[in-house]
């Protein structure tokens, strides 16, 4: 009778082993995997989401020297359109993909449709532009992590120690 209730102590402690180990590999790949893919496209983010951000350098915080045409602003429609299907829309979070459609529709309000048109923009339509222009971009660097302090901390942050001995 003990030796019976030895083996199968022994056998359910085998068992549990085997379970909490299987658990806890597959819990461990799983976020090796997910942290894998978030590096790759992070990566892959990165590259496409700087052109992006260059090309919405054409709607500045501050007045231009002149305010952009209507043609001016149809011209950077297409530069968008032909970003987003030939380098990173692809890439887009549903928030930033919300801020972009949101900048595409002003611009595209603010462009009016006649080919040719060029009429100035009014500064009330280049603030709200800004706007929305900013919005877009402030996602692009949150998606990338841009403006963040690093992670790993560095003796190259820290401000130089005095040599011992010496009045600064």
């Amino acid at each position: 009778m003990r030796l019976l209730i030895g083996l199968l102590g022994g056998l359910m402690g085998s068992v549990t082993g085997g379970v909490l180990t299987w658990l806890t590999t597959r819990w461990t790949l799983r976020r090796e995997l997910a942290h894998s893919y978030d590096k790759e496209l992070r990566a892959e983010r990165v590259p496409a989401y700087k052109r992006l951000w260059q090309i919405t350098g054409a709607l500045p915080r501050y007045p231009w020297p002149a305010n952009p045409t209507r043609s001016d602003l149809r011209a950077l429609i297409e530069k968008c359109h032909s970003w987003y299907f030939e380098v990173g829309g692809l890439f887009f979070s549903q928030e930033t993909k919300d801020a972009y459609f949101e900048m595409m529709d002003a611009l595209d309000s603010a462009a009016g449709r006649q080919a040719g048109d060029c009429t100035e923009v009014e500064d009330d339509v280049v603030q709200g532009l800004f706007i929305v222009g900013e919005r877009l971009r402030l996602h692009l660097a949150a998606e990338v992590g841009a403006g963040l302090r690093p992670q790993v901390s560095s003796t190259q942050l820290r401000p130089a120690e005095s040599p011992q001995g010496l009045v600064s």
